[in-house]
């Protein structure tokens, strides 16, 4: 069978300033292995000159493509919701001046839909391509082609971030050329949503590949309100968690039961994603809660009663140090700054690794302090001046740095879940160590300014900076200067809301050959 044979596909490419991008896109579409196309671009009303001439040029070259120019910019959205509109093809998909793809990545999905006519999506391996031009594979499931509808929103409600590359695939036009593309963020997630009530999702693994550019307009919570025209602070919780849950009433080809039956089907997925808050705030604490209250319950009526229950930790065991001065004194101190409030044992836990680690050759080092709690602990608990020693404190002192999040922590919303949690405390930090000379403060984000801790040798290093990137390029660093006897502490590393980091110390040991000791305070320990 010819080509021209084939079932017609629309490649809609929306464009805004970015010649470059365009002309690689354009280019990748134009050597696709499938050949019965209709390209159609539009130009967001660009402000570069050199736009026009580039579509002019390709358009003159490739009767397959015709362009359209924006009287005026109509937002990222509508701009793609144009692109559909306008497709005449029995399949459809976007195509984003910034990203590429394999030149069989076309064939490979339409062979997908033609050999599977209840899947209304389809889509090959995705890549991940930052600025230096790195690729990172993703994880996307094999399935979302459960028939029964119920099924298969839970799953995809429930799985991770990885998922929204699918919106990237090939869509079999007649299931989607009716589903509204609102202009919101999430709207490209609800557009996935109404897609698989009409039918299954279909990855196709090994065969092609999507290379998707990450550092484009949704790189920065400030970015994402400005594209989106967003209002809103609560962008995020409305548009990832309670449109999830009543979206779907709007659905017109669905009856009501089916709509009632979805409510609570989206609702479960959202309590079992692991990468939402909502898994931890309905889900998990609370279950712990009732793990405590039992125990609690069955101790009170035994003999021994508990000894400790606070930050997480319920026990019967001793906890005399809670009665030494020493002790007493250098809690009071950190908790003095206002950084926490009874975490006693995790206190304890990193005042014995810095007693423990103030022979051993080299400075101290933390990297996440916040107001200084945990450092002000030390400082009253060892005598640092003494032993020669210089304590480097690294941190943004103003919170959490989006632009270290992974993808997947941005979408359990750690950003938004630390919003209140920590504010500016530079100023208040400097007056806190000012009558410690060895203390050095350097403020900004790690990994940038590992490289002004001036030592070659470290004795102690704590880390809690509450994100993955920013703890490896820690532990990376630090590692090879870290002294025979020395201890990293790990503040976060088994700790409740967790997980992503516990993984990612976890792969880091691993590659080094060492073992992380877990505490029941919820930290890691490790001594080299």
């Amino acid at each position: 069978m010819m080509q021209k044979d084939l079932p017609l596909v629309t490649v809609g490419i929306p464009t805004y300033n970015r010649p470059a991008g365009l002309e690689r896109t354009l280019q990748c579409i134009l050597k696709q292995t499938y050949t019965n196309l209709e390209i159609i671009v539009s130009d967001n009303c660009s402000t570069d000159a050199n736009v026009l001439p580039l579509l002019q040029k390709y358009a003159a070259s490739d009767n397959r493509l015709r362009f359209y120019i924006q009287e005026q910019n109509i937002s990222i959205v509508p701009n793609f919701q144009f692109l559909l509109n306008k497709a005449t093809g029995e399949y459809f998909m976007w195509a984003a001046d910034d990203d590429y793809w394999d030149e069989n990545f076309i064939e490979v999905c339409v062979n997908g839909l033609e050999e599977n006519k209840a899947a209304v999506l389809a889509i090959g391996d995705v890549k991940i391509v930052n600025l230096a031009n790195e690729q990172q594979d993703t994880s996307l499931r094999t399935g979302f082609m459960q028939n029964n509808l119920y099924s298969r929103l839970f799953h995809w409600i429930r799985s991770d971030g990885e998922t929204k590359y699918i919106f990237c695939g090939v869509y079999r036009s007649s299931a989607v050329k009716n589903i509204p593309f609102h202009n919101n963020w999430g709207g490209d997630h609800m557009f996935l949503l109404e897609a698989i009530t009409k039918g299954k999702f279909l990855y196709i693994p090994g065969k092609t590949n999507f290379y998707y550019f990450r550092g484009g307009s949704s790189t920065t919570s400030e970015r994402i309100k400005k594209a989106f025209n967003i209002k809103s602070k609560y962008f995020y919780t409305e548009g990832y968690v309670l449109r999830y849950a009543w979206y779907h009433f709007r659905f017109h080809h669905l009856s009501l039961l089916q709509k009632t039956g979805l409510f609570f089907t989206n609702s479960a997925g959202l309590l079992f994603n692991k990468e939402k808050i909502l898994y931890y705030a309905l889900i998990k604490k609370p279950f712990m809660d009732i793990k405590r209250f039992i125990i609690h319950k069955i101790s009170g009526s035994a003999k021994h009663k508990p000894t400790y229950n606070q930050d997480g930790l319920t026990t019967l065991h001793n906890n005399g140090f809670m009665n030494e001065p020493d002790f007493i004194k250098a809690e009071k101190a950190g908790a003095a700054t206002g950084s926490w409030s009874h975490v006693h044992w995790r206190v304890h836990t990193i005042l014995w690794a810095a007693n423990q680690c103030i022979n051993v050759p080299g400075d101290f080092v933390e990297c996440g302090t916040n107001k200084g709690g945990f450092a002000r602990s030390i400082i009253e608990y060892v005598d640092l001046a003494k032993a020669g020693k210089n304590f480097y404190l690294l941190d943004t002192f103003e919170g959490l740095s989006e632009k270290l999040l992974t993808e997947a922590e941005k979408a359990a919303g750690k950003k938004e879940h630390f919003a209140n949690v920590y504010k500016d405390c530079y100023e208040e930090v400097l007056q806190t160590f000012a009558a410690f000379p060895f203390v050095k403060i350097i403020k900004g984000t790690v990994p940038d300014t590992l490289e002004k801790v001036a030592s070659e040798k470290i004795a102690f290093l704590s880390v809690d900076m509450n994100s993955v990137i920013p703890e490896i390029a820690a532990l990376n660093y630090f590692w090879g200067k870290l002294s025979k006897g020395g201890m990293i502490v790990l503040d976060d590393y088994a700790y409740v809301t967790c997980d992503l980091q516990y993984k990612a110390h976890n792969d880091w040991a691993k590659e080094k050959g060492i073992k992380i000791l877990t505490l029941p305070t919820g930290q890691g320990l490790i001594v080299k």
